[in-house]
């Protein structure tokens, strides 16, 4: 009987440790059918349309039935896979859309509401560069690197670098490659600049509108004609650049928006001057074409097609020459002759910007004065002596405010041994030289002679004092002599030392024709009427 029990207890033990191993085996295979899941399920999120590597990558290729290492994906690089549906988890690779590369799914961070870099879309791809091996950069940090051929297209190049697009990206080239020519469409061999006036009306620019359209005109920005001009891309021919250095109001930025028009007003980075021709390759002097309210359809059709404009020469250029500014309005008053009162100054303004004249910068006037440029026929030059009072922040600080209102260019010629230039900043005051310490008329030399000091220094004294004043203002473009007194040795000294114009009195219009160290200008004083004025600039 006993023995019976104990057969009976080894059965019952044996079945229990049966049932416990298929247990085991039950439950170690539903946990393996989990993590089978589970890790099906994380292969599948992973995908999405846009990815970027949160880890540096391997890239394979698909070759006889395996995936082989081909690359790698540098941290953060950017890129679109191909959708695909995952039934097991031995499938663990998604194709990069657009190529024969592979990834796979670990480490892929999703790139919400991406946009392609589009910057260079535009260009014109006249060669193509093969790599091999194929080394892409950007700002000099290796981010792709695939150990096969590869030919893409050169859309920018620059210091010796060729930007190509790949993956929707720009990345550069800067190794292991050749180039190759490639057919191309006709390029922009020269381009027209046209900058619209501040009188521009919105019919008239409507007309241009039409214009350009019927010329199949297209524009640029300024990023863009920089590259074009210095020969790092290349454009279709139909490229124009279109300027204004006034915010246009909403209805003409509606019209060009609507007709796809871009206009540059950001122009604080590139210097354009007025002009009768089109810019090419390699030029480094920016002209423009001026579109007035008055300009004829007929003559912005010459612009864009390069036609020289016919007219007569512009014979003369009334100068203005101010001094000292103040505010009688508080209280502020002034002795001398040259001083005038703002309110005298805002109606020379008012006149000068009603009659549409043209206010010229420095450098404009002097491509007049050598005849590289026509102007309009109300042309004028406003120029300012010494520096004192009302000029700057430290002694009143009237003119800047007024020039900034009005949008318009003057030029300070500025005694720097007594002022900072620090004090007259403004993207509407040039300032040019007046001599350092030359603005004395009771100066007395080593020989006992007295009078004007300019007048009385040797051709290497006064060298000395310009060369501080060019090292203070940083041109050399003009300079004012003061009390308009010069001799043959000052102009001696003003040549050698690289000026281009030198600035006197003398109440008439400057030509062509005068002294370019003589150049005559109307002396604005206290008491010179509205009438007065007119009659020096028309």
């Amino acid at each position: 009987m006993k023995k019976n029990n104990i057969i009976v207890v080894v059965v019952v033990l044996l079945v229990l440790a049966g049932i416990g191993v298929i247990g085991y085996q039950i439950n170690e295979k539903k946990k393996q059918e989990r993590e089978e899941q589970q890790l099906l399920l994380k292969i599948q999120n992973s995908y999405a349309p846009i990815v970027s590597s949160t880890k540096l990558k391997k890239i394979y290729i698909h070759k006889d039935n395996t995936y082989q290492k081909i690359g790698t994906l540098e941290k953060g690089v950017v890129f679109p896979l191909v959708k695909k549906e995952i039934q097991s988890t031995k499938d663990v690779y998604y194709q990069i859309a657009g190529t024969n590369y592979y990834v796979d799914y670990q480490n892929l961070k999703e790139v919400k509401n991406y946009q392609p870099n589009t910057e260079l879309d535009s260009y014109i791809v006249t060669h193509q560069i093969t790599t091999n091996p194929t080394h892409l950069y950007r700002d000099g940090k290796l981010m792709i690197s695939i150990e096969e051929p590869m030919v893409l297209d050169i859309l920018l190049t620059k210091n010796n670098q060729y930007y190509v697009k790949y993956l929707n990206e720009i990345y550069d080239i800067h190794e292991s490659f050749e180039l190759q020519e490639k057919s191309h469409v006709d390029l922009l061999q020269e381009i027209s600049v046209l900058n619209f006036s501040n009188d521009i009306s919105l019919e008239q620019l409507e007309k241009v509108i039409h214009l350009l359209k019927e010329e199949k005109k297209e524009t640029i920005s300024i990023a863009d004609f920089t590259r074009w001009i210095n020969g790092m891309i290349h454009l279709e021919s139909n490229k124009i650049l279109l300027l204004s250095y006034q915010e246009l109001d909403d209805d003409k930025k509606q019209l060009l928006q609507e007709n796809n028009y871009l206009v540059n007003t950001d122009l604080e980075q590139i210097e354009f001057v007025s002009g009768d021709t089109k810019l090419k390759i390699g030029d480094t002097k920016y002209y423009k074409y001026e579109i007035y309210n008055s300009t004829s359809i007929d003559r912005v059709k010459d612009m864009l097609n390069g036609i020289k404009e016919i007219k007569p020469v512009v014979p003369k250029v009334a100068v203005l020459n101010y001094h000292f500014f103040y505010d009688s309005s508080k209280g502020e008053s002034c002795n001398e002759t040259i001083c005038l009162d703002i309110k005298n100054f805002r109606q020379q303004l008012d006149y000068l910007k009603q009659n549409n004249f043209k206010i010229l910068t420095m450098q404009e006037f002097n491509d007049w004065m050598d005849q590289k440029i026509i102007l309009p026929e109300k042309s004028v030059l406003i120029t300012i002596d010494d520096g004192a009072m009302g000029t700057s922040s430290i002694n009143g600080n009237q003119l800047i405010p007024i020039l900034e209102e009005y949008q318009i260019p003057a030029t300070l010629f500025l005694i720097t041994g007594w002022w900072d230039i620090s004090n007259y900043q403004s993207n509407y005051l040039e300032i040019h030289s007046h001599g350092d310490e030359l603005h004395h008329n009771n100066y007395c030399n080593a020989s006992g002679k007295c009078g004007y000091k300019g007048l009385l220094l040797s051709k290497e004294e006064i060298k000395s004092d310009l060369e501080t004043s060019i090292r203070k203002i940083g041109s050399n473009l003009a300079f004012c002599y003061p009390f308009y007194q010069k001799n043959n040795t000052m102009v001696e000294a003003l040549k050698e030392t690289g000026f281009q114009l030198g600035f006197v009195g003398g109440n008439r219009k400057a030509t062509q024709k005068d002294d370019k160290y003589a150049i005559p200008r109307y002396v604005v004083y206290k008491d010179t009427s509205l009438n007065g004025f007119i009659s020096m600039v028309k």
